[in-house]
């Protein structure tokens, strides 16, 4: 997509994040995100999904690979436990 001004705007992404796509040696973490990325959670049972405090996973879990902050997820929903993905996305431009 181009803005006005022959800008090329990046797409927003909303995909789950795969294990498999994120090799061992170079685990993503939270503190590697860009600062217009927004980190959410996405439901495997319910499909319910929301976004994340920034603020707040950066200050408890840092150093935390996103791979292994994807387990601990629980759905507020449904109190589900598994399936249950990271999603990525950006920020909206004012």
């Amino acid at each position: 997509m181009r803005h006005a001004r022959s800008v090329l705007l990046a797409a927003t992404r909303a995909e789950p994040i795969k294990a498999d796509e994120i090799e061992l040696d170079e685990k993503i973490c939270v503190k590697d995100l860009r600062e217009w990325e927004r980190l959410g959670a996405w439901c495997g049972g319910c499909g319910h999904q929301a976004w994340l405090d920034r603020r707040d996973l950066d200050r408890r879990f840092r150093a935390v690979a996103l791979v292994d902050l994807q387990a601990k997820l629980r759905c507020l929903r449904c109190d589900n436990r598994t399936g249950n993905r990271l999603i990525l996305g950006n920020l909206p431009r004012d």
